[in-house]
């Protein structure tokens, strides 16, 4: 009897070992130097056997030669996106890169066929380098009880482009509605911003969901905090994302997108499992000038440096933070827009696309890469190298080739 319990036991904690796992794999993108934008494609990535339930997902650029991490400040603009069947399903850019998306239980993102990963990179390095794209799994392939997750994006612009800031005092914001299409639960809020932030906010009135403050080496953006959630968000409510901008000098090309991730949890909605509604919430935004009560607590005027290789953030040719997804709360086009007000010291005025010393560029929302080469590469399965694994919740990455999924 005792043999027979020990084998039960075993058994079941094979079972669970065996749906609970870690994994790595790594592309490899090639040389990077100082000048335009590289993008690159790579089909049917190295994974595990399909499907899986990814409960834990980071990136992590290496210096080939070196074999340590690449130096996060010469990068410039990037865009790291994995996708299913032409579908974003995860996406990291500079300054989110820096930190592991982990989805509380029992949320998770279905992996079910072919991967491909898309990167776009510009770097500001004079000394050619080549460059290994790593990616860090934490899945399990027990589907018993899981919430599958949708990615999508809110953004400042219902056209999610980038925008201007100009110089004043004092700070500036910029704002976005929309009515939230479904009852849902929102997690894994990824701000994809630009240097001379100082917050982005997801809010319903007084309501403060989302803060995602920048954390600053010198005149750098290296990260920015993550939301974990799971936020309840409601059919019919009026939700904001704001963004507000040191603007001690002008700025352009700036960003103020959030990526995140939305469940369908079947004890508290109503919804089809199919998603929400394609039609799309609908959207209004607002920009604010300098405001004499304006908080501080922003980086200085000694902060991001117009003469750095950060100080005009993602150029508008280069792939923009988060688009909107095609099955989240937005349509593929992204949520409709009035027109926005801009109030400064000198007055107020309307503004649709350019006005006076705010500009509303037009150049789109989003580079999601090229086409797929059908090139696949990859490498065999880490084990405990790398990784600490325990309770509680992810911790932000230190730049160096440790890497934490919790």
């Amino acid at each position: 009897m005792n043999k027979l319990i020990t084998l039960l036991v075993s058994v079941l904690l094979i079972n669970f070992i065996n749906a609970q796992t870690t994994y790595q794999g790594s592309v490899d993108f090639g040389s990077v130097v100082k000048g335009p934008l590289v993008t690159k494609s790579f089909a049917n990535i190295q994974l595990p056997a399909l499907p899986i339930y990814l409960e834990a997902v980071q990136i992590v650029l290496i210096n080939k030669s070196s074999n340590q991490a690449f130096d996060h400040d010469s990068i410039l603009v990037s865009s790291i996106d994995l996708s299913i069947s032409g579908k974003k399903v995860v996406s990291f850019t500079t300054s989110n890169i820096l930190t592991s998306l982990v989805f509380p239980s029992p949320n998770v993102l279905v992996l079910d066929s072919a991967v491909t990963l898309d990167a776009s990179m510009i770097t500001t390095n004079t000394e050619a380098q080549d460059l290994v794209i790593e990616y860090y799994i934490k899945y399990t392939t027990d589907s018993s009880s899981i919430v599958k997750l949708t990615r999508t994006a809110t953004s400042v612009l219902a056209n999610f482009s980038s925008f201007n800031v100009p110089q004043g005092s004092g700070g500036y914001s910029i704002s976005n509605n929309l009515v939230w299409q479904t009852n849902s639960e929102a997690m894994g809020f990824l701000a994809s911003v630009s240097p001379g932030i100082v917050s982005l906010s997801f809010t319903s009135g007084s309501t403060v969901i989302c803060k995602s403050t920048p954390t600053y080496s010198g005149k750098f953006l290296e990260s920015m905090s993550v939301c974990q959630g799971p936020f309840t968000l409601t059919k019919g409510t009026t939700y904001t994302t704001t963004a507000v901008y040191d603007n001690s000098i002008a700025r352009k090309g700036v960003f103020g997108n959030f990526g995140l991730y939305i469940g369908f949890p079947r004890a508290t909605t109503t919804s089809s499992s199919s998603g929400p509604s394609s039609s799309g919430p609908s959207s209004s935004h607002t920009t604010t000038g300098p405001s004499s009560t304006h908080s501080s607590s922003g980086p200085s005027s000694s902060g991001p440096s117009s003469s750095g290789p950060h100080s005009s953030g993602p150029s508008s040719s280069g792939p923009s933070s988060s688009g909107p997804s095609s099955s989240g709360p937005h349509s593929s086009s992204g949520p409709s827009s009035s027109s926005s007000t801009q109030t400064g010291t000198s007055g107020s005025q309307t503004d649709s696309q350019s006005t006076g010393s705010f500009t509303t560029q037009t150049t789109g929302g989003q580079t999601s890469g090229s086409n797929p080469t059908g090139d696949s590469t990859g490498s065999n399965p880490a084990g405990s190298t790398g990784y600490t694994i325990s309770s509680g919740m992810a911790t932000p990455w230190n730049p160096t080739r440790k890497i934490e999924i919790y």
